[in-house]
């Protein structure tokens, strides 16, 4: 697997997650412009063959929301200590070195497909963000992203 698609795929799920994290109007206006403690879970591998790095996308989750500027999360190391809890169940990812077949019109572009080989990654998951002291679910979303190199 190449790891800069594998980057980029969890970049795409990242900026996803983040935008269906920040539409949840109530949780932006309870976290903006404050320290917010988070806990992330284990990622579990709930794919058929049972090949997905969790625990790089939970390392690469917790950069992304370190790296986040409208609100400062801060990642700790217990459930006991963190004000949110994220959870992951990753149902698939892959990566291949040519994208799939695109619906292409007409010569040209099948011609300029055919010679140009991009990288491919997909990815697909559920993510619950529990209040870890009501033990309530904020959020809950299921989430796909694609990226083409």
């Amino acid at each position: 697997m190449k790891p800069k698609i594998f980057f980029a795929a969890i970049f795409i799920f990242l900026i996803q997650f983040s935008n269906a994290y920040c539409l949840e109007s109530n949780l932006y206006s309870r976290f903006s412009g404050k320290t917010v403690k988070v806990f992330v879970a284990d990622v579990k591998d709930l794919s058929k063959a049972h090949d997905i790095d969790t625990a790089l996308i939970k390392t690469q989750m917790e950069a992304a929301l370190r790296d986040r500027k409208s609100t400062k999360f801060q990642i700790v190391p217990s459930v006991e200590q963190a004000d949110i809890l994220v959870e992951t169940k990753m149902a698939g990812f892959s990566w291949t070195d040519h994208d799939p077949v695109d619906m292409l019109m007409g010569v040209a572009s099948i011609a300029i497909d055919a010679a140009v080989i991009e990288d491919y990654a997909a990815m697909e998951g559920d993510i619950t963000i529990t209040d870890v002291r009501t033990k309530t679910p904020l959020l809950q979303k299921h989430l796909f992203a694609t990226v083409t190199k």
